[in-house]
């Protein structure tokens, strides 16, 4: 603070009117401060402002300096963090769909298999006396469409669940 000095003019201080003694010993003191201190290069003075910038320059620049490189590289960690995020994402959904893509499939496999086996058991319950061939013939090919069906509910099931995780992790 040795270079500035203070922009109050200690002959603005005759005007103040004190009672007690201890307030005109402290008026002196701050009078006697003031003329010390008072030059050319004063803070906070309205009409001169650069010393006012070189005093903030020269204390806190340094100190806002750093605080701005720990900011900065704060953020370049959070683009790195978020960008990381964006990618891993971006493998999920496609493994999601990978897996999506292999489950229709499946899915397609097990609809046509139910197709067979409900074609075929029509097809043998009109050949043959529904009495007769009831649990050689009949009742395996029921069985088999059964079986068909629970696999596609089950497939489509999957399905729409590994839709819903690809919509909700994308």
């Amino acid at each position: 603070m040795n270079d500035f000095g203070v922009c109050l003019d200690y002959r603005h201080l005759q005007h103040l009117i004190l009672s007690d003694k201890a307030g005109y010993e402290a008026l002196q003191s701050v009078a006697l401060f003031l003329f010390n201190n008072m030059n050319d290069n004063s803070v906070f003075n309205l009409s001169q402002q650069k010393p006012t910038f070189d005093l903030a320059e020269k204390y806190a620049g340094q100190h806002l300096m750093n605080a701005w490189q720990e900011e900065k590289s704060d953020a370049e960690v959070r683009v790195d963090n978020h960008w990381k995020e964006v990618l891993r994402r971006k493998d999920l959904a496609s493994k999601l769909r990978a897996e999506l893509k292999h489950l229709k499939s499946e899915l397609d496999t097990a609809e046509r298999n139910y197709e067979s086996a409900r074609v075929e058991l029509i097809s043998e319950d009109s050949r043959f006396n529904r009495k007769h061939n009831y649990y050689s013939v009949i009742r395996p090919l029921i069985d088999k469409k059964a079986s068909c069906i629970r696999i596609v509910d089950s497939l489509e099931r999957q399905v729409r669940n590994k839709k819903y995780e690809i919509e909700c992790k994308s």
